[in-house]
């Protein structure tokens, strides 16, 4: 059925539309420079891009858009206005002061696919330091937080074959501040890596106990022999073997928080918060946090708009049937989580898109 919508929500879902597109071609722009010209800026670059002239952090913004392809500049002036990224340099010495750096050293080291080793990022290389912001009162226009240092900064990385599996950078260090700050008492974290989460919450006086659910024996391997020997509060952390949501439904007592961190980015952590925020009312009194939780409530709400959309052009559930791919699946789900309904009033639309709306909608 289709939607019945006034034109001022027409107008307002339009604009919104427009806005996620342009969000969406931003990402791809960013993704493509991070992953093929992330170190092509360099000190000449960017004076020749006006850093006398206009101070570093323009001249980065402006060498950033003099790397893309030319079929891409017509984007230039739109994405602008949305701030691709802001483009930040960063204090070194802030992070080199964090406690895991101070405390945890090691040598490189390989177990079968995983190899415990440093990589480092380049002089003006850039990286997304953060989670992604919304802006509200610009139709969600996103804000993708990316950074640089002035000179080469050496970090932690676990790899399994050619893929990272973690390191230890500022977008690492940064998304976890909030899941730190609240841990008290016992809690559980799902997924090792390189353990940081287990480390600066067992560091924490109101902390008792920090449970470590992972399922690779060799991650596991790994981590106790290298890592765990530098952390001073050890005694604390109890690793377990065992699919994470298996061992929370066995388990007896409940711990004062469960942090879930069992994925890479925003889309492979998408379907995994569907699937498990409903079932977070089974375990009363607990707290659940989810890394990265911002980024996917900010990819939740593309895929709603383009249900909204598709809804608003008369596509039913039946349409959905089949999926022959993620995206379609996830779009599927959210269908049968909740039928799209007519909008009487702007607020009712902008209720839902709320980050409050968009958690209500995923634990359906």
């Amino acid at each position: 059925m289709k939607l019945n919508l006034t034109p001022e929500i027409v107008d307002y879902l339009n604009a919104l539309i427009d806005q996620k597109n342009l969000n969406r071609a931003a990402s791809e722009l960013l993704n493509d420079y991070l992953n093929n010209h992330y170190d092509d800026i360099d000190d000449e670059l960017l004076n020749l891009s006006g850093k006398k002239e206009q101070g570093e952090k323009a001249a980065f913004k402006n060498a950033f858009f003099s790397l893309l392809d030319e079929d891409e500049g017509e984007y230039k002036e739109r994405i602008d206005s949305c701030n691709i990224g802001s483009f930040d340099l960063l204090n070194e010495k802030e992070y080199k002061n964090n406690p895991y750096y101070q405390h945890v050293s090691f040598r490189p080291k390989r177990i079968k696919d995983y190899r415990l080793t440093y990589n480092h990022f380049s002089p003006y290389e850039a990286f997304v330091y953060d989670e992604r912001k919304d802006d509200e009162k610009k139709d969600y226009s996103e804000i993708t937080p990316v950074g640089y240092f002035h000179n080469e900064f050496t970090y932690p990385v676990l790899r399994k074959g050619d893929v990272i599996w973690m390191s230890i950078i500022p977008h690492e260090i940064n998304t976890r501040k909030k899941a730190i700050e609240e841990a008290d008492g016992d809690i559980i974290t799902f997924g090792l890596g390189l353990g940081y989460y287990a480390y600066r919450t067992s560091i924490k006086e109101n902390v008792n106990k920090v449970t470590v659910v992972e399922k690779d024996k060799d991650i596991i391997a790994l981590f106790s022999s290298e890592l765990l020997p530098s952390f001073p509060k050890k005694e604390k952390i109890d690793i377990v073997k065992d699919d994470c949501f298996a061992y929370l439904k066995k388990r007896k007592n409940c711990p004062s928080l469960v942090f879930v961190d069992i994925y890479h980015q925003a889309e492979d952590a998408l379907p995994v918060y569907l699937k498990r925020k409903p079932r977070e009312k089974a375990h009363p009194g607990v707290k659940f946090l989810y890394w990265i939780e911002k980024d996917i409530i900010t990819l939740l709400r593309r895929y709603v708009l383009t249900i909204l959309e598709e809804a608003s052009i008369g596509y039913t559930l039946k349409d959905y049937e089949n999926p022959s791919n993620e995206e379609e699946r996830i779009l599927l789900t959210l269908r049968k989580k909740r039928e799209p309904r007519d909008f009487e009033k702007k607020e009712q639309l902008q209720k839902l898109l709320s980050e409050k709306g968009l958690k209500e909608l995923a634990s359906l």
